[in-house]
């Protein structure tokens, strides 16, 4: 996991075509006019726009993907994040159509502010969604970029 501000996007643009791609593409439109859903930049990656309000932690659910390494930038509001190593969680189930494993246990909560980002590998456990004091509606953009790529 990686949690780290805009102006060092270029650094992870040097990691390999599709994070160039990625990255290049959140840091031109952090300020502007953002997709409807979902945009495909390349074979490999593609990102969707998400609106939603923060949830209690107890509403709230670890994830990990097997095939996509995710980059969720704040666009608006303020969130934590739940962070565990995969292997640390319990699989409840593995979602092929969403690339989604389900997962059970205790993490960290880390906060996440407008202009940051987070990047998880496929043995990051993750649970956004989860709100510091009081809820708030958050508007982020998640990069999704093929392992391997």
């Amino acid at each position: 996991m990686i949690l780290d501000s805009v102006e060092n996007i270029a650094v992870y643009q040097k990691l390999s075509l599709a994070f160039a791609t990625a990255m290049a593409w959140l840091s031109a439109h952090r300020d502007g006019e953002l997709p409807a859903e979902r945009v495909e930049l390349s074979e490999d990656v593609y990102v969707m726009h998400k609106c939603y309000e923060t949830k209690d932690e107890a509403d709230c659910h670890f994830e990990a993907h097997r095939d996509y390494i995710d980059v969720q930038f704040l666009v608006h509001g303020h969130e934590y994040i739940g962070w565990a190593p995969k292997q640390t969680l319990t699989e409840r189930e593995y979602l092929e159509h969403k690339d989604q494993y389900l997962l059970e246990g205790e993490g960290e909560l880390l906060p996440l502010q407008p202009g940051q980002f987070m990047i998880f590998f496929p043995e990051d456990g993750h649970m956004p969604c989860v709100r510091r004091g009081e809820k708030c509606k958050v508007e982020k953009l998640i990069a999704k970029i093929r392992v391997g790529r």
